[in-house]
């Protein structure tokens, strides 16, 4: 077996003493198992940093995440829930007017609709009179 294949055992650390030494006198004379190892000893030193202190870590996830309100609504949504009102107020002022001669709102003008109109009146006035007084 060839002694660059037992790279992996020398980095994690299943030789022998004997085979250890060996592997080191090795690693003198291969540029390629020597680059290997330490590039090994890099990762495995990197994955033991430190964290970041909690008050930075607390102030990078406010400013990244983003909070959503019900009522959080954009520029544009809000011009246009506005043109919408609008719209819609214009539209009912317009076509809201009474049409004349509407079936409810005409009145004939016969002398005999002008007596029912007294009868009524006079009918209200005798209630007026007797809940009012």
């Amino acid at each position: 077996m060839n002694t660059c294949d037992n790279v992996s055992l020398y980095l994690y650390n299943e030789m022998t003493e004997a085979e250890k030494t060996e592997f080191q006198k090795h690693l003198q004379r291969c540029a390629q198992c020597s680059e290997a190892v330490k590039i090994f000893n890099a990762a495995t030193n990197a994955k033991e940093l430190k964290s970041a202190p909690l008050q930075v870590i607390n102030a990078i996830f406010e400013k990244t995440t983003r909070k959503r309100h019900i009522f959080a609504f954009t520029k544009t949504m809000k011009l246009t829930f506005a043109a919408a009102c609008l719209l819609i107020g214009v539209g009912y002022f317009t076509f809201n007017k009474p049409v004349p001669n509407a079936g409810f709102l005409f009145y004939d003008s016969s002398a005999e609709s002008f007596e029912e109109i007294a009868s009524i009146s006079s009918e209200l006035d005798e209630y007026e009179s007797i809940f009012f007084a």
